[in-house]
């Protein structure tokens, strides 16, 4: 009998330790973000940071604005910088097809190498050398007459490297640019077109910068039927896909389809050349 009631006088002694023992000490607070009070804490200072520092931040990009607008021009950006950098990038395509010519001479053949530019550079250029006379715009003659002597460097290199049928091709395209050109001159001297030259003029110019895009796509059926893509130029297509970016961005900048809409032609024909290039060559030398 002694042992249940020795268990219970130390259970009565350690309750009432218990209860004289002192209270913990109360949990420390931490800021709990999920809590409402920490949560609305928190939502005012993000509110008085805001309210603080915006006006900083709007006054800052207005100082940036400004700094950058009143050193550089809109009307300055489009009437010199822009022509100036579609000068050289178009300087750039016509020099892309040099390195071309000169391996052609070296060997003393252009071989299966697609002729058709060499003359579509010469008359694309002619072509914008008479609008560019036609609206007094220098930067549009100038670089063009580059073009036109460069291009029938090209056109005359490429007649006595080229085989018969190539050569062939390139006096049929001479005969029907020269026929062009006269046709319209014909026209615009006679007076029997009740349109401005500039219109007529500039729209045979797009017709020929178009066909200059198209002209490295006369070569892709049979790229694509030997599954050789030795007759594209890629350092043409590649320098004639940013020229023709370049000026469609321009053109829509300036809402001018004359100027965007034939360049947006042409990106799309030459990323189609380029993307002919790659594939083909990427299959040649996996072969």
């Amino acid at each position: 009998g002694g042992a249940p009631g020795g268990v219970g006088r130390a259970e009565s002694i350690a309750a009432a330790r218990a209860d004289i023992s002192p209270p913990p000490p109360p949990p420390l607070l931490v800021a709990d973000p999920t809590s409402c009070s920490w949560g609305s804490v928190w939502l005012g200072a993000t509110a008085f940071s805001t309210l603080a520092f915006t006006p900083q931040a709007v006054r800052l990009t207005a100082l940036a604005r400004g700094m950058l607008f009143s050193s550089v021009d809109l009307a300055l950006l489009r009437s010199i910088l822009a022509p100036l950098i579609g000068t050289l990038l178009g300087a750039v395509q016509i020099m892309s097809v040099l390195p071309t010519i000169l391996r052609a001479r070296r060997a003393g053949s252009l071989g299966d190498f697609n002729p058709v530019p060499f003359p579509a550079i010469a008359a694309n250029a002619g072509a914008w050398v008479m609008y560019g006379l036609s609206i007094n715009n220098m930067w549009v003659v100038v670089p063009n007459a580059w073009g036109v002597v460069m291009g029938s460097f090209y056109t005359a290199q490429g007649y006595i490297l080229a085989k018969h049928k190539a050569q062939q091709t390139i006096s049929s395209m001479l005969l029907g640019y020269a026929s062009l050109f006269l046709i319209v001159a014909s026209a615009l001297s006679s007076g029997v077109l009740a349109v401005a030259p500039q219109m007529v003029l500039g729209l045979m110019a797009n017709f020929c910068l178009i066909f200059l895009y198209a002209s490295p796509l006369t070569a892709l059926s049979r790229v694509i039927s030997t599954g050789d893509a030795s007759p594209i130029d890629p350092l043409l297509a590649a320098s004639s896909l940013t020229n023709g970016l370049f000026w469609m961005s321009y053109g829509a900048s300036l809402s001018n389809l004359y100027i965007a809409l034939p360049n947006l032609v042409g990106s799309l024909l030459n990323l189609i050349t380029l993307s002919a290039f790659t594939i083909f060559s990427l299959r040649t030398r996996a072969a």
